[in-house]
């Protein structure tokens, strides 16, 4: 009998939870086939790969706001999809929607080529911007999701993340981690090292400085504004009070008289 999504959610969870290694009947044959990076459990790397194939493959900061992956960093998203992908570099992959397993497959079954640590690498000149280009081009033409995948990433990666969250009974404290993990995110981006992140990740994190620092500066202006009208109504108030009520005056003389 096959699975719904949700059920077969569910015992991926139950055996990530339980230490499980092996796939189910009815797994893709690749599903299971990926090591961890130390401080990764299986669960999260499978977050991690519905996050790829739904926001695109280095696309960090989108992944850190979407918050399915709390306390990760930059550099731990880009080990771990490293070895999702089977290679080190992710340059052919970068910004594109795609196939993960399908590419972690095929990198696997490469001949003649060098390998670090089990991962495919570079061992040519630096690729220039047309030979990203070109790789780019031919990943998107091989390994593209269609929308209706890339949806359904979307919502497994944020099934899977409710899922992990519910083993880790966090759930008393759910309204509070909602209201800390979008400046957790942002912390997490901005105190990434700039030196390891791909131009399009930097240019990412720029945008989102630039933001926050045009979001404080209105801050600051309106309390400054709101600081100003303050203090004239207090400086008014006591320049009224300073001023003699001529007319007690002329009452208290005509007492006198």
């Amino acid at each position: 009998k096959s699975l719904s999504n949700n059920q077969h959610s569910r015992l991926i969870m139950a055996d990530a939870s339980a230490g499980y290694k092996g796939p189910r009947l009815g797994d893709a044959a690749s599903l299971w086939n990926f090591t961890t990076a130390p401080g990764w459990t299986t669960s999260e790397t499978l977050i991690l790969q519905h996050a790829l194939q739904h926001f695109g493959v280095g696309r960090w900061v989108q992944i850190l706001d979407s918050d399915v992956l709390p306390g990760k960093t930059i550099q731990q998203l880009n080990g771990q999809t490293q070895r999702l992908l089977g290679k080190q570099s992710l340059a052919a992959y970068t910004g594109l929607k795609l196939d993960i397993d399908k590419i972690r497959g095929d990198n696997q079954a490469m001949k003649d080529v060098e390998r670090k640590n089990g991962l495919v690498i570079n061992s040519g000149p630096n690729p220039t911007a047309e030979m990203r280009k070109k790789w780019q081009a031919e990943s998107n033409a091989k390994y593209k999701l269609t929308e209706e995948q890339v949806a359904e990433n979307g919502r497994k990666m944020k099934e899977l993340a409710a899922l992990t969250r519910g083993t880790e009974n966090v759930d008393a404290d759910k309204n509070e981690n909602k209201a800390k993990s979008p400046e957790q995110a942002r912390i997490r981006t901005m105190t990434s090292d700039v030196a390891t992140l791909d131009n399009a990740t930097r240019e990412q994190v720029i945008q989102k400085l630039v933001a926050r620092a045009k979001d404080l500066l209105e801050r600051v202006i309106k309390a400054q504004s709101s600081s100003d009208v303050q203090n004239d109504k207090a400086a008014g108030k006591k320049k009224l009070d300073a001023t003699p009520d001529v007319g007690l005056a002329e009452n208290r003389k005509r007492a006198r008289v």
